[in-house]
């Protein structure tokens, strides 16, 4: 069922922002809502602060795909504010360049819900897009 799942994507790479756009409208049960450029602008989206106070447009997303390096706030400080700032009905998957085993270790410590490398290969970031959608599918958020 199309659009069954909301999506909020961060990430300050256009390039990969497309990337992951191109694989998303393949995943016919996730509807990409909205992209951000920054973790800042993603905590000013989460906390309904200007200009996202509008909750009919800015919605709180079901599925939040985070670029784990970005400048001034990162995945680290995303994850430490949701501790702080529970939004429990939202799933948090990152997507890293910087796939180090302790990196994708501390990332799932922190609360993300699941930590991917960002593939340079398009069929390998479908294949990623198609299994958070089926995890999605199993264990849906709490609505």
């Amino acid at each position: 069922m199309p659009g069954r799942f909301t999506v909020l994507l961060v990430d300050d790479s256009e390039e990969d922002r497309l990337l992951i756009q191109h694989s998303l409208s393949k995943c016919s049960s996730l509807n990409l809502i909205g992209e951000l450029h920054s973790g800042r602008e993603l905590l000013a989206y989460l906390a309904g602060k200007p200009p996202y106070r509008d909750a009919s447009k800015y919605p709180t997303p079901d599925l939040l795909l985070l670029d784990a390096v970005m400048p001034v706030i990162n995945v680290a400080d995303v994850l430490l504010w949701l501790k702080k700032h529970p939004h429990p009905d939202l799933k948090v998957v990152v997507i890293t360049g910087s796939f180090l085993p302790h990196v994708r270790e501390q990332i799932l410590v922190l609360g993300a819900d699941a930590c991917y490398e960002k593939p340079a290969d398009p069929d390998k970031l479908d294949a990623i897009l198609k299994e958070i959608e089926s995890n999605l599918i199993k264990n849906p958020p709490k609505r």
